[in-house]
Protein backbone atom coordinates (compact mmCIF):
# COMPACT_ATOMS: atom_id res chain seq x y z
CA UNK A 1 0.00 0.00 0.00
CA UNK A 2 1.34 3.74 0.41
CA UNK A 3 4.10 4.68 2.44
CA UNK A 4 4.24 7.19 4.84
CA UNK A 5 4.92 10.55 3.70
CA UNK A 6 8.27 11.78 3.62
CA UNK A 7 10.28 14.56 2.40
CA UNK A 8 12.25 14.88 -0.55
CA UNK A 9 15.47 16.41 -0.40
CA UNK A 10 15.98 18.78 -3.83
CA UNK A 11 17.89 21.65 -4.71
CA UNK A 12 16.54 21.96 -8.37
CA UNK A 13 16.49 25.36 -9.97
CA UNK A 14 15.12 26.54 -13.25
CA UNK A 15 18.67 27.67 -14.89
CA UNK A 16 18.07 25.94 -18.08
CA UNK A 17 14.95 27.87 -19.50
CA UNK A 18 12.31 25.30 -18.56
CA UNK A 19 9.34 25.96 -17.64
CA UNK A 20 8.38 25.34 -14.03
CA UNK A 21 6.12 22.46 -14.94
CA UNK A 22 9.27 20.64 -16.48
CA UNK A 23 10.85 21.23 -13.58
CA UNK A 24 8.18 19.80 -10.78
CA UNK A 25 8.14 16.00 -10.80
CA UNK A 26 4.55 14.62 -11.96
CA UNK A 27 1.95 14.32 -8.97
CA UNK A 28 0.17 11.38 -8.52
CA UNK A 29 -3.70 11.88 -10.08
CA UNK A 30 -6.13 11.35 -9.16
CA UNK A 31 -4.94 10.84 -5.81
CA UNK A 32 -6.31 9.79 -2.28
CA UNK A 33 -4.84 10.85 0.77
CA UNK A 34 -4.89 9.43 4.67
CA UNK A 35 -4.78 11.59 7.09
CA UNK A 36 -4.11 9.05 10.01
CA UNK A 37 -1.16 7.46 8.57
CA UNK A 38 -0.14 10.25 5.91
CA UNK A 39 -0.24 8.28 3.18
CA UNK A 40 -1.03 8.27 -0.34
CA UNK A 41 -3.22 6.41 -2.41
CA UNK A 42 -3.33 6.44 -6.27
CA UNK A 43 -5.73 4.97 -8.66
CA UNK A 44 -3.74 1.28 -8.63
CA UNK A 45 -3.39 1.27 -4.50
CA UNK A 46 -7.57 1.97 -4.27
CA UNK A 47 -8.10 -1.24 -7.05
CA UNK A 48 -6.24 -3.25 -3.99
CA UNK A 49 -8.26 -1.76 -0.60
CA UNK A 50 -10.91 -3.20 0.83
CA UNK A 51 -14.73 -1.29 1.49
CA UNK A 52 -13.66 -0.47 4.71
CA UNK A 53 -9.39 0.72 3.75
CA UNK A 54 -11.13 3.14 1.60
CA UNK A 55 -13.67 4.58 3.96
CA UNK A 56 -11.21 6.94 5.56
CA UNK A 57 -9.20 8.06 2.30
CA UNK A 58 -10.11 11.86 0.97
CA UNK A 59 -9.97 12.29 -2.33
CA UNK A 60 -7.53 15.32 -2.86
CA UNK A 61 -4.31 17.07 -5.03
CA UNK A 62 -2.86 18.63 -2.29
CA UNK A 63 -2.52 18.93 1.50
CA UNK A 64 -1.69 22.21 3.57
CA UNK A 65 0.13 22.09 6.47
CA UNK A 66 2.21 23.70 9.08
CA UNK A 67 6.01 22.12 8.98
CA UNK A 68 6.66 20.43 12.48
CA UNK A 69 10.05 21.17 11.62
CA UNK A 70 12.90 23.26 9.37
CA UNK A 71 14.30 19.49 7.56
CA UNK A 72 11.88 19.88 4.81
CA UNK A 73 12.94 21.27 1.73
CA UNK A 74 10.67 22.54 -1.30
CA UNK A 75 10.93 20.87 -3.98
CA UNK A 76 10.47 23.18 -6.72
CA UNK A 77 13.17 26.43 -5.16
CA UNK A 78 14.98 24.13 -3.13
CA UNK A 79 15.18 26.21 -0.09
CA UNK A 80 14.53 25.19 3.24
CA UNK A 81 10.76 25.15 4.64
CA UNK A 82 11.10 26.55 7.96
CA UNK A 83 9.75 25.36 11.18
CA UNK A 84 6.11 26.58 11.45
CA UNK A 85 5.62 27.77 8.17
CA UNK A 86 2.58 26.91 5.95
CA UNK A 87 3.21 24.25 3.14
CA UNK A 88 1.97 22.59 0.54
CA UNK A 89 2.16 18.98 -0.56
CA UNK A 90 1.34 16.56 -2.59
CA UNK A 91 2.22 12.62 -3.72
CA UNK A 92 4.55 11.77 -6.20
CA UNK A 93 5.58 7.77 -6.77
CA UNK A 94 8.83 7.42 -8.14
CA UNK A 95 8.36 4.36 -10.22
CA UNK A 96 5.10 2.33 -10.66
CA UNK A 97 5.84 -0.38 -8.45
CA UNK A 98 6.45 1.71 -5.19
CA UNK A 99 4.30 3.87 -2.82
CA UNK A 100 3.69 7.54 -3.36
CA UNK A 101 4.95 10.37 -0.89
CA UNK A 102 4.83 13.60 0.00
CA UNK A 103 7.13 15.85 -1.98
CA UNK A 104 6.45 19.70 -0.49
CA UNK A 105 6.15 22.99 -1.49
CA UNK A 106 6.46 26.70 -0.40
CA UNK A 107 2.86 28.08 -1.45
CA UNK A 108 4.58 30.96 -3.48
CA UNK A 109 6.56 27.94 -5.60
CA UNK A 110 2.93 26.65 -6.25
CA UNK A 111 2.52 25.55 -10.21
CA UNK A 112 -1.13 26.74 -11.44
CA UNK A 113 -0.33 24.67 -15.14
CA UNK A 114 0.49 21.13 -12.95
CA UNK A 115 -2.11 21.34 -10.34
CA UNK A 116 -4.98 23.32 -11.76
CA UNK A 117 -6.55 24.33 -8.56
CA UNK A 118 -8.82 27.29 -8.56
CA UNK A 119 -9.96 29.25 -4.94
CA UNK A 120 -13.28 28.14 -5.40
CA UNK A 121 -11.82 24.35 -5.46
CA UNK A 122 -9.47 24.93 -2.56
CA UNK A 123 -12.07 23.69 0.06
CA UNK A 124 -12.37 20.37 -2.28
CA UNK A 125 -8.82 19.87 -3.12
CA UNK A 126 -6.67 20.65 -0.34
CA UNK A 127 -6.48 18.38 2.68
CA UNK A 128 -6.15 20.75 5.72
CA UNK A 129 -7.37 24.13 4.25
CA UNK A 130 -10.58 23.65 6.58
CA UNK A 131 -8.53 24.09 9.46
CA UNK A 132 -7.15 26.95 8.55
CA UNK A 133 -8.95 30.33 9.96
CA UNK A 134 -10.37 32.91 7.18
CA UNK A 135 -6.97 35.28 7.85
CA UNK A 136 -5.19 31.81 7.13
CA UNK A 137 -6.99 30.82 3.97
CA UNK A 138 -6.59 34.13 2.23
CA UNK A 139 -2.87 34.43 2.83
CA UNK A 140 -2.12 30.79 1.50
CA UNK A 141 -4.20 31.72 -1.72
CA UNK A 142 -2.28 35.84 -1.84
CA UNK A 143 0.78 33.05 -1.91
CA UNK A 144 -0.26 30.68 -4.23
CA UNK A 145 -1.28 32.77 -6.86
CA UNK A 146 2.15 34.98 -6.59
CA UNK A 147 4.56 32.54 -7.25
CA UNK A 148 7.34 35.17 -6.78
CA UNK A 149 9.84 33.32 -4.54
CA UNK A 150 11.14 30.36 -7.23
CA UNK A 151 10.35 33.31 -10.10
CA UNK A 152 12.81 35.47 -8.14
CA UNK A 153 15.51 32.90 -7.02
CA UNK A 154 15.86 31.50 -10.32
CA UNK A 155 15.91 35.11 -12.51
CA UNK A 156 18.75 35.92 -9.70
CA UNK A 157 20.39 32.92 -10.18
CA UNK A 158 20.20 32.56 -14.09
CA UNK A 159 21.49 36.66 -14.05
CA UNK A 160 24.28 35.43 -11.77
CA UNK A 161 25.67 32.70 -14.03
CA UNK A 162 25.01 34.94 -17.52
CA UNK A 163 27.29 37.33 -16.08
CA UNK A 164 29.89 34.40 -15.09
CA UNK A 165 29.78 32.79 -18.59
CA UNK A 166 30.31 36.62 -19.70
CA UNK A 167 33.44 36.82 -17.54
CA UNK A 168 34.54 33.24 -19.60
CA UNK A 169 34.02 31.55 -16.10
CA UNK A 170 31.29 30.15 -13.75
CA UNK A 171 31.87 30.41 -10.10
CA UNK A 172 34.03 32.89 -8.16
CA UNK A 173 36.01 34.83 -10.54
CA UNK A 174 39.74 33.90 -10.46
CA UNK A 175 42.89 36.26 -11.49
CA UNK A 176 44.77 34.24 -13.08
CA UNK A 177 47.69 36.36 -12.87
CA UNK A 178 47.35 36.21 -9.29
CA UNK A 179 47.82 32.81 -8.94
CA UNK A 180 51.73 31.23 -8.36
CA UNK A 181 53.30 29.37 -10.88
CA UNK A 182 53.77 25.51 -9.82
CA UNK A 183 56.95 23.94 -10.49
CA UNK A 184 56.28 20.89 -12.99
CA UNK A 185 56.99 17.90 -11.34
CA UNK A 186 61.16 16.15 -11.87
CA UNK A 187 58.98 12.75 -12.48
CA UNK A 188 57.11 14.17 -15.42
CA UNK A 189 58.80 12.76 -18.40
CA UNK A 190 56.85 14.78 -20.79
CA UNK A 191 57.61 18.89 -21.17
CA UNK A 192 54.81 20.93 -20.10
CA UNK A 193 53.48 23.44 -22.10
CA UNK A 194 53.02 27.08 -21.14
CA UNK A 195 49.10 26.40 -21.28
CA UNK A 196 49.37 23.22 -19.67
CA UNK A 197 51.64 24.51 -16.54
CA UNK A 198 49.11 27.23 -16.36
CA UNK A 199 46.37 24.91 -16.19
CA UNK A 200 48.07 23.38 -13.12
CA UNK A 201 48.87 26.27 -11.52
CA UNK A 202 45.02 26.76 -11.76
CA UNK A 203 43.95 23.03 -10.57
CA UNK A 204 46.77 23.51 -7.58
CA UNK A 205 45.11 27.01 -6.73
CA UNK A 206 41.26 25.60 -6.64
CA UNK A 207 42.03 22.96 -4.09
CA UNK A 208 42.76 25.85 -1.92
CA UNK A 209 39.47 27.27 -2.38
CA UNK A 210 35.79 26.18 -0.82
CA UNK A 211 35.93 24.41 -4.19
CA UNK A 212 38.29 21.99 -3.04
CA UNK A 213 38.89 21.04 -7.25
CA UNK A 214 37.63 22.56 -10.13
CA UNK A 215 36.44 20.79 -13.97
CA UNK A 216 39.38 21.42 -16.69
CA UNK A 217 37.84 21.89 -19.64
CA UNK A 218 40.36 22.32 -22.23
CA UNK A 219 39.28 21.01 -25.86
CA UNK A 220 40.38 17.20 -26.83
CA UNK A 221 44.11 17.28 -27.62
CA UNK A 222 45.25 19.72 -25.32
CA UNK A 223 46.95 17.90 -23.00
CA UNK A 224 44.29 17.88 -19.82
CA UNK A 225 45.84 14.18 -19.00
CA UNK A 226 49.37 14.92 -18.49
CA UNK A 227 47.83 17.98 -16.82
CA UNK A 228 46.14 15.84 -14.10
CA UNK A 229 48.59 13.68 -14.09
Amino acid sequence: MAAMGSTAEADVGDLFGRGAAQVLPTPVSPAWYDPTSRSWYGENDMAKCTKKEKQGLIPCTMTVSYAPTGRAKCRRCGDGIEKNELRLGYPFRWRPQEDSYTLYLHPECYVPEVFGIKEKELRKQVFGYEALNNTERSQLWKKMRQGTRHDAKATNESKQVADDFAKGGVGPACNMKSIQKVAVPKELAVPMLPFQQEGLAWMCHQESTEAKGGILADEMGMGKTIQAI
